[in-house]
């Protein structure tokens, strides 16, 4: 998804008068989690068609993974972009960049059904890929490829007291990926083309003898492909998610994250619509984003019957120092070529949100609904022009997004990391 990032960054005093009020607000919004909800589910046994291994849901979550690698990516290098041209004080002709991604999240408390009836286990995801591309700036092109690639899995827990080699333990794992390429055609618009390959779902049983149950999830390897366009103009962009073999569409997807307003107020309108396949649902979001730098809001409907589908209600800061080096500054020689310059940067950010959830889908599948949640993170950036790490880590219960790829998470706690890392030559 392109967009322009804007290069400004926080004034140290403003933060300062700023930082105490937002963190107040996320404190109550974390603690407002006692209210909303208690006891981990405490289901007997998930049902047999449960969707944790279900094909179309694995193959939306990994186009979100990619979409998102692309998203840090491209602000990153569009933030640094904006700071060699100013620096040097005229446009670049071209630059050669490569990124990657590793992530892992954990889901606690979770039960699975086996041949000994409902166990204790544990639900993990792993992502991993990355991507290179080479922007040719004076032509207004450039071209991405990409890799991304996803293991999920359900393990059953060791019983007992003390550690337990989890390995010989029963468990369930699939694996996918999706491989492709991107155009972007510079300050207009990009389009991307993708093939997914989701894996059959593969059960080991334990040395005890002890089968997970897989359900009724998809046994043999699914194909489909992936298009996207997407536009800086109002950070549009639109998805198609395609099975050939089906002759149909999983999903359908029309979003814009950047929309201006038509009043004066510091912030953006978000607005989408999507078609789930699988839900067989109609969803129409509306929200506003960045308002006073801080905060968002956002409501999500469904039409299949109609019904709040969502909300979420988010804070965030960001800041942190920064320097700029240049050669000078090092060796003031006359014989340094004093047109080296390096950005030196360590972003610092914590968000914290509330939210609401509830979905016809989650209430066919679980039982359950209106599912309030909540979630809180952190965020280490250090920058150094040509090398860039991101490192994200986040806590959660109830979150839309994870409720809408896993139904079968709800109430349950899950801990998230992931790690973004770029190099430009």
């Amino acid at each position: 998804m392109m967009q322009r990032p804007s290069n400004k960054r926080l004034n140290p005093r403003a933060a300062a008068t700023r930082a105490p009020r937002i963190l107040l607000i996320l404190l109550a919004i974390i603690i407002s989690q006692s209210f909303f909800s208690g006891a981990a589910f405490a289901q007997t046994c998930p049902s047999e068609d449960a969707d944790i291994f279900q094909s179309t849901r694995r193959a939306r979550s990994i186009i979100a993974d990619y979409n998102r690698l692309h998203r840090v990516y491209r602000e990153d290098l569009e933030r640094n972009r904006l700071f060699l041209e100013r620096e040097a004080g005229k446009a670049m002709n071209w630059r050669f960049d490569m990124a990657g991604v590793f992530s892992n999240t954990s889901t606690f408390d979770f039960e699975a059904c086996t041949n000994r009836g409902a166990r204790d286990a544990r639900a993990g995801t792993m992502t991993g890929g990355g991507l290179a591309s080479i922007d040719l700036y004076q032509l207004g092109v450039g071209l991405e490829v990409f890799g991304v690639f996803v293991g999920n899995s359900v393990n059953a827990v060791a019983t007992g007291d003390g550690y337990q080699d989890p390995v010989g333990l029963a468990s369930v794992q699939e694996n996918e990926a999706i491989y492709g390429a991107r155009l972007v055609l510079h300050d207009w618009a990009s389009l991307v083309v993708g093939w997914i390959e989701t894996g059959t779902v593969q059960n080991y049983p334990g040395d005890d003898g002890l089968i997970v149950a897989a359900g009724d999830a998809q046994s043999r390897a699914r194909q489909r492909a992936y298009i996207g366009v997407a536009s800086p103009f109002g950070d549009t962009s639109l998805h198609l998610l395609y099975a050939p073999e089906d002759i149909q569409s999983n999903l359908i997807a029309l979003r814009a994250e950047a929309l201006p307003l038509p009043v004066d107020f510091e912030a953006v309108g978000v607005a989408g619509l999507a078609y789930i396949e699988d839900e067989s649902q109609l969803t129409l979001e509306l929200g506003l984003a960045q308002i006073w730098d801080t905060f968002l809001v956002s409501s999500e409907f469904e039409f299949n019957p109609l019904r709040v589908r969502s909300l979420r209600a988010r804070a965030e800061w960001t800041g942190g120092p920064e320097k700029v080096v240049r050669a000078e500054d090092t060796d003031p020689s006359p014989q340094v070529d004093t047109s080296g310059v390096l950005r030196v940067a360590l972003d610092l950010g914590v968000f914290a949100e509330a939210t609401y959830f509830n979905s016809r889908h989650l209430e066919d599948q679980t039982g359950e609904d209106h599912a309030f949640g909540t979630a809180f993170g952190l965020t280490l950036r250090p920058d150094v022009t040509i090398l860039m790490l991101q490192i994200d880590t986040w806590a959660g219960v109830n979150r839309p997004d994870e409720l809408a790829r896993v139904s079968d998470f709800v109430d349950h706690w899950q801990f998230g990391m992931r790690v973004h890392g770029r190099l430009g030559l």
